[in-house]
């Protein structure tokens, strides 16, 4: 789980660095995205929207687990 957690962040941080991508399948299934504001989400995805667990990064590095349904915070 360490070791994902790990790949999951260095992804991130990659990514972040192109500006808005996608990488992974961010419309029904595991994937990470990154939008232009620097935010980062790496997780799980059900019709395009955050869905489940996943890992956010924010532009200055703090990184949190979510929990979202349909795209909202839980």
């Amino acid at each position: 789980m360490k070791m994902k957690l790990i790949t999951a962040l260095l992804v991130m941080n990659i990514a972040a660095l192109f500006g808005q991508s996608m990488t992974g399948n961010c419309e029904n299934g595991n994937g990470v995205y990154v939008w232009n504001t620097g935010f980062v989400y790496s997780g799980f995805w059900e019709n395009g929207k955050q869905h489940y667990f996943g890992v956010s990064m924010d532009n200055k590095g703090h990184t949190h687990m979510m929990l979202y349904k349909n795209g909202v915070w839980q």
